[in-house]
């Protein structure tokens, strides 16, 4: 039913003013938004893969990229580990005494998000 009865032509704006709050629900309902962090799974040791848990994500991403770091014993002063941008990583010597996190982005046409997982534990 049209709105104000069948008798009524729709003007120009009331159209303009559908279709843009049409476009805010749907751009709420895209955008993508961690629920639940990512997680590093494995256990941190030279030559044994990492692998990252994405987390729980609303607003149906499309794809994700990683970022692996390498961190102080606390997991700050992180740095990015050249070339691991893929869902996992296997820890080497210079990953020795560090502790390693994981920035996953989701993202999607509307949005995106990087969240960061908590550190792993020293890789001796």
């Amino acid at each position: 039913m049209i709105a104000g009865g069948l008798n009524q032509k729709l003007a120009a704006g009331d159209i303009g003013r559908a279709v843009s709050t049409l476009r805010q629900h749907l751009r709420g309902a895209f955008t993508v938004a961690s629920t639940l962090a990512p997680a590093i799974v494995g256990t941190p040791q030279q030559g044994q893969p990492l692998t990252v848990d994405e987390g729980a994500w609303n607003g149906a991403p499309s794809g994700f990229t990683y970022v692996w770091s390498r961190c102080d014993v606390t997991g700050n002063a992180c740095t990015p580990i050249e070339g691991a941008s893929a869902n996992s990583y296997v820890p080497g010597v210079a990953d020795s005494g560090m502790t390693i996190r994981v920035a996953v982005t989701g993202a999607n046409e509307v949005s995106t998000q990087q969240v960061t997982s908590p550190q792993s534990l020293p890789v001796p």
